[in-house]
């Protein structure tokens, strides 16, 4: 549990770090036209709670504030996260 909390901590803070490391005020981003980002994942039971909690916070607070929305989506497993991103890849090949 701890770990994935310190996990979930980390994404969010890198989230924050990407949407303010620009001195220009000019980075895209806005509270009024927010910026969605999917992130699939692999967690259940307790650990998708516990990540569903940062991410809800996140988007609540710093994420609000900057424009910034996650969309935490649970996959099942590394195995159903590697065949989508297989089958977007592919998809993107193609077109």
């Amino acid at each position: 549990m701890k770990n994935i909390k310190k996990l979930g901590a980390i994404l969010l803070s890198t989230l924050f770090l990407m949407s303010s490391c620009s001195s220009n005020s000019n980075h895209g981003l806005s509270a009024d036209q927010p910026v969605t980002l999917r992130l699939w994942h692999y967690y259940s039971g307790s650990q998708k709670e516990a990540f569903d909690d940062l991410v809800e916070e996140f988007n609540t607070t710093v994420g609000k504030e900057k424009g910034i929305i996650v969309d935490a989506i649970g996959k099942g497993s590394i195995s159903n996260i590697a065949n989508d991103v297989n089958k977007l890849l592919n998809d993107l090949s193609e077109s």
